[in-house]
């Protein structure tokens, strides 16, 4: 994570700090003898909202991250919230928590399933391709856009699998002879 270019970034990232270190040290028994406090499921709640709703504004605030990282964080902090909060008074929130996770997880899942797909389409798309007529660099993006999804998730995959066969199947080919045009235009210099 890289902190962001504004003014604010750091006061963001200093009120985080403070948040999660106040509601760690809430829920230490030294600290609750120490300052006399009985704890109540208003304060339970209270920092519930400060994990799940104000630190991943915080956090997004503070640093470059996408929404869905930030979604992300929603999720972190139901899990720091079940680590810093004792049983007894976490137990009524324990939905929360599952249902949490459990939409993460049927987020990835989701974004599997479109990976999957792409993978699934592969015979259509390199017809696709080869109908076009143009070398893969040129095609298959725009192939892969047409048969699958324009989604980002999808681009971002396809360009990896592009870089993949460039970098690995690409080496052993040898390099195209100009022809047509390309040739009128890029004539050998001759020797004097």
């Amino acid at each position: 994570m890289v902190l962001r270019d504004t003014k604010w970034a750091s006061w963001a990232l200093a009120l985080l700090s403070i948040v999660i270190l106040c509601n760690v040290l809430l829920y230490q028994p030294a600290v609750q003898q120490f300052l006399a406090i009985e704890l109540e499921s208003s304060a339970v709640l209270g920092s519930l909202v400060d994990l799940v709703i104000i630190s991943p504004a915080l956090a997004y605030a503070a640093f470059k991250v996408s929404k869905k990282q930030a979604v992300g964080f929603v999720v972190l902090g139901l899990v720091i919230a079940r680590v810093i909060i004792p049983e007894e008074f976490f137990a009524p929130y324990t939905i929360l928590l599952y249902s949490g996770i459990s939409f993460e997880a049927l987020f990835f899942l989701t974004e599997l399933g479109l990976i999957f797909l792409l993978l699934k389409r592969i015979p259509v798309i390199r017809a696709e391709m080869r109908s076009s007529g143009t070398g893969p660099i040129f095609s298959f993006l725009p192939a892969v856009e047409r048969k699958v999804s324009r989604l980002p998730l999808i681009r971002i995959v396809a360009s990896e699998i592009l870089m993949v066969y460039y970098a690995f199947f690409s080496w052993r080919k040898k390099v195209p002879l100009m022809t047509g045009w390309l040739r009128c235009i890029i004539r050998p210099v001759p020797s004097p």
